[in-house]
């Protein structure tokens, strides 16, 4: 998670394992991965930045990546969890890189969390190649805004046509647009949060911490639920109009005559 305001509200979670393998279990960022991935390993190889990548990225080959993200805590908890890739705390609106390092640039439910996302844009647009790519995937439809986006501090949800504009003047043109999750994603994420906030005022009234072996079954529990939902969801996601769909992943390439690219930030 890549925001404006450097205090993390996640921080402490993810000092948690259990945490850390809960949140890499969701359904909805197995497919988001999945979808990334599979886009990468059709492009020939090259360096990736990935911004905001907090404890969960979505590249599968570290040795070719580099991971941003504000919280200095992720990237420590990231580090000991993948093979290799460089990692290097930094604001999205201010990448220390040079201009037109990578040929990928990918930035998954990150711009949603920043104020100012079109300076981000911008920013991914500079040290983006020339004909290289940025792939962006984000929360769709601004009528979803609800309880879940206002918990993880989502600044707004966005529409296709808008994204699409804010990628042109950034120097893009689209040349993939994918839906990745509808509904039922909004509904599950919805139930979710609403049963996390009765836990957690029930445990601030005096409650105890759940037995280990308790915890261990839950943890198990969660992450065969969320393997079975992913097939419904993708189906969901596949067969439903654009319209509907609550994540949406579109890849820009970069022009070769970029305002965005030329100036150093």
């Amino acid at each position: 998670m890549n925001i404006s305001n450097p205090e993390n509200r996640f921080d402490d979670f993810f000092k948690e394992k259990s945490y850390v393998s809960l949140k890499n279990s969701l359904y909805n960022y197995r497919l988001r991965k999945g979808a990334v991935s599979r886009h990468l390993q059709m492009q020939p190889p090259g360096a990736v930045l990935e911004t905001g990548s907090g404890i969960s990225p979505v590249t599968r080959a570290p040795e070719w990546t580099i991971y941003t993200d504000l919280s200095f805590q992720a990237l420590a908890v990231l580090k000991q969890i993948n093979a290799g890739g460089l990692y290097v705390v930094a604001d999205c609106c201010h990448l220390p890189f040079k201009s037109d390092s990578f040929p990928f640039v990918i930035s998954s439910e990150v711009l949603e969390h920043i104020a100012d996302d079109q300076l981000a844009l911008q920013e991914m647009a500079r040290v983006t190649r020339a004909a290289g790519q940025l792939i962006v995937t984000f929360p769709h439809r601004k009528i979803y805004f609800a309880a879940d986006d206002r918990f993880v501090d989502h600044f707004r949800r966005y529409e296709t046509e808008e994204m699409t504009r804010y990628l042109h003047q950034s120097g893009f043109q689209v040349v993939k647009l994918s839906k990745l999750l509808g509904p039922l994603e909004k509904l599950a994420m919805l139930t979710a949060v609403t049963f996390y906030e009765l836990f957690r005022k029930k445990r601030g009234s005096g409650s105890r911490e759940l037995p280990a072996w308790l915890a261990a079954v839950f943890e198990k529990s969660f992450q065969l639920t969320n393997t079975f939902i992913m097939g419904p969801v993708w189906l969901e996601a596949l067969l439903l109009p654009l319209s509907l769909a609550s994540v949406v992943m579109i890849v820009g390439r970069r022009n070769k005559t970029s305002p965005a690219g030329q100036s150093e930030c």
